[in-house]
């Protein structure tokens, strides 16, 4: 059987009615044969792997921040997100964050790649297949589209910035499907303990909805549980977990 030859777009819509179910016709009826059934093998084979590198690369685009106007970036440290791209060493803090959906704390000493787990966890997050869609809702388009809410990345000084009588961006990191709060501790202490609130409201929302967190802090656990209490602590341990990533700092000293 000959195949139907591919007509060009003003072909087909110069095509009648009968004329276009005959050429369809024709074309499912090649397709049936062997040599038909492997051509659209292969041309689904190409359209796959079209599909997969662009969504990489919008993923590599959303990852490093290059597709986004300002105010709308994730905002990672440009320094992890290259050690991340280059792939990271194996820690202890990389294992813990593997596909972590909980509340993780990440505590240890600085340089024990807290933060580059964090990163890390955004990487997985935003390169995961499964947060992905072949259609464009905003263009009606077959493309890849990135279908879930983009984490959010906050230094624990930009959190404790938020204006308490905001609650849309409270509700907002509160909410969204991956919040990462870097550097818990480094904040400004205030002694009416507005931080903690906020934190504390934070964590609830998290907790209640089931998000995952992931929080990094030099402090040790009884530091920790002595800056921002015991409700926070226990909600976090019912909720999620705390892991020690040690006390020996991973970054090469000039010389070593």
């Amino acid at each position: 059987m000959t195949r139907p030859r591919t007509l060009q777009r003003h072909e087909w819509s110069g095509m009648t009615y009968e004329e276009r179910r005959t050429y369809s016709a024709e074309l499912a009826a090649w397709r049936a044969t062997p040599e038909g059934q492997l051509e659209v093998a292969q041309q689904n084979a190409r359209d796959v792997a079209a599909f997969e590198q662009e969504r990489i690369k919008l993923a590599t685009q959303m990852f490093c921040d290059t597709d986004a106007e300002p105010g709308y970036q994730i905002g990672l440290p440009p320094r992890a997100v290259e050690i991340v791209l280059a792939g990271p060493q194996a820690t202890v803090a990389i294992e813990a964050v593997h596909g972590a959906e909980d509340i993780c704390i990440l505590l240890g000493a600085p340089g024990t790649g807290k933060t580059i787990a964090a990163v890390a966890r955004v990487h997985e997050y935003l390169f995961d297949v499964a947060n992905w869609s072949k259609h464009d809702p905003r263009e009606y388009q077959t493309r890849p589209y990135f279908r879930r809410p983009r984490p959010i990345w906050r230094t624990a000084g930009q959190l404790a910035r938020i204006d308490h009588y905001k609650q849309a961006e409270i509700d907002r990191v509160g909410k969204v499907p991956l919040l990462v709060i870097d550097d818990l501790g480094a904040e400004f202490n205030d002694s009416k303990g507005f931080f903690a609130s906020l934190l504390d409201e934070v964590i609830d929302l998290r907790y209640s909805s089931r998000r995952s967190t992931i929080i990094t802090s030099n402090l040790a656990a009884p530091g920790f549980a002595a800056r921002y209490g015991v409700r926070i602590v226990d909600r976090i341990r019912e909720g999620g977990r705390f892991v020690g990533c040690g006390a020996e700092s991973l970054r090469r000293r000039p010389g070593s």
